[in-house]
């Protein structure tokens, strides 16, 4: 994360060559890197490679102290709020979020990593729809 959070650094080095960073996340952080075809990793690659795109995906790792810092300021959420983990991710959503928000649901898709789009999209896809559903009177 500190690469992330260092000023113009990481658009000078990977401007052009972001496709290499995606593939060491994508075998990292996914479970079935299968899931991710080349024309997928192509379409990534072109919209990162470019230098304000890099800078963009970077600001919130630069703006992630001053986050943590506000977080403390805010009130609770009262509106609905969905989580949606991975097998990484879910364990700490069921931890956190409540202290966020008042009305919490957390679906876990634990047969999936980071990206849950591209590895298990159907149930990403039903959690979303599910919790958009009116309540049953």
């Amino acid at each position: 994360m500190a690469f992330n959070q260092v000023k113009d650094l990481p658009e000078q080095l990977l401007a052009g060559r972001f496709e290499y960073l995606l593939e060491h996340l994508f075998r990292y952080v996914m479970l079935d890197e299968s899931r991710m075809s080349a024309f997928d990793r192509a379409v990534y690659a072109a919209v990162y490679n470019q230098p304000e795109n890099i800078r963009a995906s970077n600001a919130w790792y630069q703006a992630l102290a001053q986050d943590i810092a506000d977080a403390g300021t805010y009130a609770r959420l009262t509106m609905p709020v969905l989580g949606i983990g991975s097998h990484v991710s879910y364990s700490y959503l069921q931890m956190s979020l409540p202290y966020m928000a008042e009305d919490v649901r957390v679906v876990g898709i634990l047969d999936s990593g980071h990206y849950m789009f591209e590895e298990q999209p159907a149930q990403v896809l039903a959690a979303v729809l599910d919790f958009l559903q009116p309540p049953a009177s």
